[in-house]
């Protein structure tokens, strides 16, 4: 996806999906180093949004929301002075963060439940996705591996 000047996509949805856990754990899967150039940004699979969709919709705005709090939050935790305050401040963080990644995660069609399914269909796969199916998070990272490249193929 390439964004222009006039694009009708907000940036701030774009910084929430390169911000995701979802999008940090694709980029360790594909990159060799913590260099970003072009050509990982255009490998990664950033989510065309159905306006006519309410649902996708919502949950676009959603994103941009949670990506404005958070931004106002680091701007306040990078000012405070007060330990209680700043801990204060690192909490709703982290529950952005949290908010932020469960609706990228719906966005992109991730559930437990989902998730689930797939580890029945990969069973027979390698050492290393059955390891990874131990947990539900790497249940919801496997089945975005899926998903994403369900969504690069759209």
């Amino acid at each position: 996806m390439h964004l222009a000047k006039e694009s009708k996509y907000n940036i701030k949805y774009i910084l929430g999906l390169l911000n995701s856990k979802l999008f940090q754990w694709r980029f360790k899967l594909t990159s060799t180093n913590n260099n970003v150039g072009t050509n990982e940004l255009n490998a990664l699979p950033i989510k065309k949004i159905d306006f006519t969709n309410n649902a996708e919709k919502s949950q676009y705005n959603n994103i941009i929301k949670q990506a404005d709090s958070l931004l106002e939050l680091y701007s306040e935790l990078g000012t405070e002075k007060l330990p209680a305050k700043i801990s204060q401040i690192s909490q709703r963080i982290e529950h952005s963060e949290e908010k932020i990644n469960e609706v990228i995660y719906q966005l992109y069609e991730l559930t437990l439940k989902k998730s689930k399914q797939w580890k029945e269909e990969l069973m027979s796969n390698s050492e290393r996705i059955n390891a990874a199916l131990d947990n539900a998070e790497a249940n919801v990272e496997l089945l975005a591996t899926f998903q994403i490249m369900n969504c690069r193929k759209n």
